[in-house]
């Protein structure tokens, strides 16, 4: 039988030298726990959510470690809780979130990962029947306007000049650029804000498309675009401002699009609010939209959508890219001042039935010229002044305000508080 003689402590382990003169194995103790990485956190889920928060949970790693919070690359909180809320985030936004375990010397384990977006934003409030003719200057009313500072890079923002822009690392945030270039995104969970960007060369030409842009998403990844310009100067043409057709996700608010670009997205999945676009076909042979969706899902709240063109639409929701087919978009469209275009709502163009679309048509204001109406070639109708004070198109856009909707015949399309801009008058589905 080996009896200890002596006990020699090291840093974090415990050596036993037994009485027969042998050294037993050293036995870690918990200095050395102190001295190792902790396991990764286990288990994070989102447990709960509104549109201003998320609350996550996850099981304890270890006794005695506390808990690193990361949005994104960032670290944004620490706890010795297996519980946290994050808070004052962007509703309807998607954010990666990040758990780690940290010892007291500072040794931490792996990044845990769970995805989750935020409920809906709630929506503005109906039309008040005192804002009338907000077309005039919709910033007077409380929307989108250039001229009231409420959308693109904020006042006093000073920019730093930069060519274009390839982004590769996943949590990039470009802040406070000026570009004169475009810029790519193939990396997950970007944030491009308080920047403006201007394409530069000759871009599509003025007469055929080229599919060109601003802003490119070429990854199935999440991009979140907030307090930008996106702009093109004569004679750069170009064909979308954003452009995200890879099956990404785009948050986009407070964007201020103008100049000679056609479309202020191919938008895909994603949120479009708060935002202002002006397009007047820059290309002659392009097909003219301020938003452009094909079997998506997507949320435009609180805009102002101007098209000075009387073709296609202030939102084109496109079926089976243009080949026909039951309608896929999945549409909130709510508290938009809406002008021009062949129609200002065009959310299942191509479709042959509904198919699984769903669309909430909610609160929006549609602008229409006031003097006489006359019709056009193409079926197309303009007031004999022309455009006015109160809109482009004596219908809202020139053919009218709505077509290919489902609101009258299936249960999932709603259409409510609709108004006409000059007048408050309702505008009914049709």
């Amino acid at each position: 039988m080996n009896l200890i003689s002596r006990v020699f402590i090291g840093v974090g382990i415990v050596f036993l030298t037994l009485a027969s003169g042998t050294t037993a194995r050293p036995v870690v103790g918990h200095a050395g726990l102190r001295d190792r990485a902790p396991a990764k956190p286990s288990g994070l889920t989102v447990v709960s959510r509104t549109n201003s928060s998320l609350r996550i949970s996850w099981r304890a790693s270890a006794p005695g470690v506390s808990y690193g919070v990361y949005l994104g690359t960032k670290r944004v909180a620490s706890t010795t809780a297996t519980t946290y809320t994050l808070t004052r985030l962007k509703c309807a936004t998607s954010y990666r979130i990040g758990v780690d375990a940290v010892r007291a010397a500072n040794k931490r384990s792996a990044r845990a990962w769970v995805s989750a977006t935020r409920l809906a934003c709630p929506s503005p409030p109906p039309p008040s029947s005192s804002s009338v003719g907000c077309f005039a200057a919709p910033g007077a009313c409380g929307y989108p306007d250039p001229a009231y500072g409420n959308v693109g890079v904020p006042a006093g923002t000073t920019l730093r000049p930069s060519g274009s822009i390839t982004v590769s690392a996943d949590g990039t945030v470009i802040d406070g650029l000026d570009v004169a270039g475009t810029i790519e995104v193939k990396a997950r969970n970007v944030t491009i804000k308080n920047t403006r960007v201007t394409p530069t060369g000759s871009g599509c030409g003025p007469a055929n498309t080229c599919g060109n842009y601003a802003i490119l998403v070429t990854c199935a990844c999440s991009v979140t675009i907030s307090h930008v310009e996106l702009t093109a100067n004569a004679p750069t043409t170009v064909e979308h401002a954003i452009r995200n057709a890879s099956g990404g996700t785009i948050n986009v608010d407070h964007v201020y699009q103008h100049g000679n670009i056609d479309a202020l997205c191919i938008c895909g999945n994603g949120s479009i609010s708060d935002s202002y676009s002006i397009i007047h076909l820059a290309i002659s042979t392009d097909h003219l939209e301020n938003i452009y969706l094909d079997d998506a899902s997507l949320s435009i709240v609180h805009n102002t959508l101007l098209n000075q063109a009387p073709q296609t639409a202030n939102i084109f929701g496109n079926t089976n890219n243009g080949s026909d087919g039951p309608c896929e978009n999945h549409l909130t469209i709510d508290g938009n001042l809406l002008a021009g275009g062949g129609w200002n709502i065009y959310p299942c163009a191509h479709a042959t039935s509904v198919g699984s679309s769903s669309s909430q048509i909610t609160n929006n204001r549609f602008a229409r010229c006031k003097t006489p109406q006359s019709q056009r070639g193409g079926g197309t109708w303009l007031c004999t002044g022309g455009p006015d004070s109160s809109g482009y198109y004596p219908n809202g856009g020139s053919f009218g305000y709505l077509a290919s909707a489902y609101c009258k015949t299936s249960a999932a399309h709603t259409w409510s508080g609709n108004v006409w801009d000059d007048n408050n008058a309702t505008v009914n589905c049709r």
